[in-house]
This record gives structure tokens, C-alpha cells and sequence, in this order.
């Protein structure tokens, strides 16, 4: 598998979990993919969500899509 079938499979199924930590506890939470292409995996959230901040704070963060 490379990197071109990783979107074609992102994009034909959408939901994702996104996992991140904050002060060395894990948070996960399910979200709709937006699209992926060769530049990256793009998902919408609201700047006053917990998500951005500990996204910036600790950039490593795993997906699982099913």
C-alpha cells in the first residue's frame, strides 16, 4: 500500500478517530474528514475546541479510520 491508495481509502471512508494527549492523558474522539490529497489529511474544528489547542501544544497525533 502507498501513499496515493492511503487517500483513495481516506476519502471513500471519511470517519476517522483522531487521537491526541494532553498533560499525559490520552483524548480521542471521532471526526469527518473533509478530503485528503498528496498534501495532507484535512478536518474541521472549531478554534474553541480542546482538539486545536492540544494539537498545537503536542503536534503527535495518531488517526484510525475503519
Amino acid at each position: 500500500m502507498d501513499f496515493k491508495d492511503c487517500i483513495d481509502f481516506a476519502n471513500e471512508n471519511p470517519v476517522a478517530w483522531l487521537a491526541t494527549s494532553k498533560d499525559d492523558q490520552p483524548h480521542v474522539r471521532a471526526m469527518g474528514m473533509w478530503y485528503a490529497d498528496e498534501t495532507g489529511f484535512y478536518f474541521q474544528s472549531a478554534i474553541i475546541k480542546d482538539l486545536v489547542g492540544e494539537i498545537k501544544e503536542n503536534p503527535k497525533i495518531e488517526l484510525a479510520f475503519f
